[in-house]
């Protein structure tokens, strides 16, 4: 009895061997996926889409007023130091560097006309500007880096002399005596 279920057994697994397959070298596509979307490499980011230049982007805003008929909004260009635009209801005044010109219509070629102020809940650093330049419109908010102004040198007069002694060329502020300051000669013996 047990040679016959033995040979049972045995002929059964001689069969399923010569049915079983060889095995092959997979395709090259079969792990194509983890070299091309690893989660262990980070992708370069999709370039930004291209912008038009916004025109209010050279410029920041240097104040607000409410005056009759509507705002006087005061803007200040971030690269060209001393040129300023003030937009009032009956007018623009563009300041530069060499020049001012008054009564300039808002919204002609190189000023903007003023849309709508909106006041932030900060307070008045975050005052929103919308202005519209020809066909293009922007945002003007405070710029934190032109709300303080740059240091200067102390004036020449003001200065301290060596080690920290008053600089006796200086002078004196007004309603105060300037002291005199004795050098003893040396002694000649």
């Amino acid at each position: 009895m047990k040679t016959p279920l033995f040979s049972i057994i045995a002929v059964t697994l001689s069969a399923g061997i010569a049915v079983a397959e060889m095995p092959r070298k997979p395709e090259v596509d079969t792990f194509g996926k983890l070299w091309r979307d690893s989660p262990f490499t980070t992708k370069p980011l999709p370039p930004a889409p291209d912008q038009p230049d916004s025109p209010m982007a050279d410029w920041t805003l240097g104040g607000v007023s409410e005056v009759n008929g509507g705002y006087m909004v005061t803007l200040l260009h971030k690269k060209n130091a001393g040129e300023s635009m003030i937009i009032r209801p009956e007018g623009v005044q563009k300041i530069s560097a060499d020049r001012i010109e008054r009564g300039i219509i808002p919204g002609e070629a190189g000023t903007f006309k003023l849309d709508r102020v909106e006041y932030g809940k900060g307070g008045w650093k975050d005052i929103s500007v919308h202005l519209t330049a020809g066909s293009r419109s922007g945002v003007v908010r405070f710029d934190e880096k032109n709300l303080t102004p740059k240091a200067s040198a102390p004036a020449a007069g003001n200065r301290p002399g060596p080690a920290g002694q008053p600089n006796p060329q200086a002078p004196a502020p007004s309603g105060e005596r300037k002291a005199h300051v004795r050098v003893p000669e040396p002694v000649k013996r």
